[in-house]
């Protein structure tokens, strides 16, 4: 790791320290999260070891399996308490895919997303990822740093490196024209904002950002199915060559994606004990 990712997680982990102490325990521990995945999801090394009993390995997908955007091999996931959350999972993805996964609630398909972060170190398996692709991450709750409509957009990258034009279009595209007049009004805008509005601006980051690969965990949980529909053909006109991969409930999110893993919880097969499976499925034509 060189100085500077380590100078970087230090000042993250410091802001979410204060941020528990001003927000609370779930707001601290948002940030925390948004702090590492600010690192964990814009590496650019030659790969990275992550957590999972040491056994999840991060490297550049050429050095290990030829033409393969993200593979995930044998991965198993617990809870904190030792408790099996999901058993066996497989798949890959390549460059360009687009992929929904579905199933019940606390199932394990955001504790997934963490694990690939490198952000879950409970469970075993192996993850392959590209080192050289920027990949973000949209949470269900977006973290919003205090500041500026310039800092929340533009955020984990600095404010200065993207201009004001960049920044208005990618506003108005979302639905959030009131704002491209505000760029440099500073509030705690986690409060100031309606969820709806909270998940709008994670849409302009991926605008702005324009990320390898964009997993989205509930992304548009908070609005409507018209305006979701929008969003996410829109992510699909701007950003063509971006592996999609969704965590998502709603039957309208699936047209926009080419394929579907769903996740069978414990005791669909084996009377109600033991983890969770994820299977892929064969998308209605």
């Amino acid at each position: 790791m060189s100085l500077n990712t380590a100078l970087a997680i230090s000042l993250g982990v410091l802001g979410a320290v204060a941020t528990w102490l001003f927000l609370g325990p779930l707001g601290g521990m948002l940030a925390i999260w948004a702090a590492f995945i600010a690192w964990g999801c814009y590496y650019h090394s030659g790969g990275k070891e992550t957590g999972l009993q040491s056994t999840i390995v991060c490297t550049a997908a050429g050095a290990v399996i030829a033409g393969i955007t993200l593979k995930v091999a044998g991965m198993s996931l617990g809870l904190p308490d030792g408790r099996p959350l999901v058993d066996d999972i497989s798949f890959s993805l390549r460059k360009g895919d687009t992929a929904l996964i579905s199933g019940p609630s606390g199932s394990g398909k955001s504790t997934l997303f963490r694990a690939i972060a490198g952000i879950w170190p409970f469970g075993r398996g192996r993850v392959t990822m590209p080192a050289g692709d920027r990949v973000l991450f949209l949470p269900q709750k977006p973290y919003l740093p205090l500041g500026t409509i310039r800092e929340i957009v533009s955020y984990p990258a600095a404010p200065d490196g993207v201009s004001d034009a960049t920044l208005r279009e990618a506003l108005e595209a979302v639905g959030l024209p009131e704002l491209t007049g505000r760029l440099d009004e500073s509030a705690n805008w986690a409060l100031r904002l309606s969820p709806g509005e909270q998940q709008r601006i994670a849409f302009a980051r991926a605008l702005v950002q324009k990320p390898d690969w964009l997993f989205l965990d509930e992304a548009t949980s908070a609005i409507d199915e018209e305006h979701e529909a929008r969003l996410y053909a829109l992510l699909r006109a701007r950003l063509p060559g971006t592996t999609l991969f969704s965590v998502g409930h709603r039957s309208t999110l699936r047209p926009f994606h080419a394929r579907r893993l769903v996740v069978t919880p414990a005791g669909a097969d084996n009377g109600g004990t033991g983890p969770a499976r994820i299977a892929e499925v064969a998308q209605p034509a």
